[in-house]
């Protein structure tokens, strides 16, 4: 098998990662590192999914984020219209409530990924972090997709600095379009259309 793919079989997902990317293991990933760190008793932390495929891209700077995959599933919830909105209002709400500049780049709750309906949100904000006995502030571009399959929903999470000199946006486009799941079954319920 390409190295450069992760399958999960029995998640039935897999997704194609750059060659100059790196995949690494999910207790490196930052959620993993927010849970492990002393005083964050924040409910978010203590709840946030595992990351179950995790991969990111080496740079030179210290004071850029590097660009980040992180992949978490869920059992299936409902994915009728109104319950993908209210997902998306309260994803909008959390990370306003958390980042005092955040600013919403593009969202819809009317996308397609691998295809099944899903919320599409790219954002950007800044992240103040410790490097050494500094604090630092790094500016990030994220992008989220939560992907309504069959059995899971899958929740793709892709960050980068928001300087382009740090990242490759066509990166990006490709994981995103590498995605591939079991799509949900068509049935007669509340459609996205």
């Amino acid at each position: 098998m390409d190295e450069n793919i992760f399958f999960e079989p029995e998640l039935v997902f897999s997704v194609l990662k750059p060659s100059s990317w790196n995949f690494i293991p999910p207790q490196w990933s930052p959620v993993q590192q927010l849970k492990n760190a002393p005083g964050n008793e924040e409910p978010w932390i203590k709840y946030a999914n595992k990351p179950f495929c995790c991969a990111m891209q080496n740079h030179d700077s210290p004071i850029h984020a590097y660009p980040t995959l992180q992949v978490t599933a869920r059992p299936q919830m409902d994915h009728g219209r109104q319950s993908a909105e209210s997902l998306m209002e309260g994803t909008i709400q959390f990370l306003g409530s958390q980042y005092d500049d955040f600013k919403i780049i593009e969202k819809t709750t009317s996308g397609i990924i691998a295809g099944c309906h899903a919320n599409i949100l790219k954002s950007r904000f800044t992240l103040e972090t410790m490097q050494g006995n500094d604090f630092i502030q790094l500016g990030i571009l994220n992008r989220t997709y939560v992907v309504f399959a069959s059995r899971f929903t899958f929740t793709i999470g892709m960050s980068s600095s928001d300087d382009p000199a740090y990242y490759h946006e066509a990166d990006f486009i490709s994981i995103i379009s590498s995605v591939r799941v079991i799509a949900p079954a068509k049935s007669n319920d509340e459609s996205y259309t």
